[in-house]
């Protein structure tokens, strides 16, 4: 949804800036999350996290099993939804958001 939120030239530069960042963010999180297999993110997870910051994160126990994996379950479905989701938005026709504009709805509703 965030990918969504349309700009103009006109628009304030900070804001250009903000949504420029927020869709390099949200791009870079669905290319690593969709392009990596689920296994190999969990023994990051499970086995990296722990040695990259020094014990601080660790998961010990059948707790920290399933906090690890719910994480990486979450995570892994979390950058398909959000591809799922971008292709419907983009699948519309131009017209129907037209018409949503031309009918005074706002962004957000034309979304939703």
């Amino acid at each position: 949804m965030l990918n969504t939120i349309p700009y103009a030239k006109n628009d304030p530069l900070w804001k250009r800036v903000v949504l420029k960042i927020i869709r390099i963010i949200v791009r870079i999180y669905v290319e690593i999350f969709r392009g990596t297999p689920m296994v190999l993110q969990a023994v990051f997870v499970f086995f990296g996290l722990p040695y990259f910051t020094d014990g601080q994160i660790a998961f010990t126990g059948m707790d920290g099993l399933w906090l690890a994996s719910i994480i990486v379950v979450s995570v892994n479905t979390g950058a398909y939804m959000a591809e799922s989701v971008r292709g419907g938005i983009i699948s519309i026709d131009p017209g129907q958001t037209e018409g949503a504009k031309a009918i005074g709805m706002t962004h957000v509703q034309t979304m939703v």
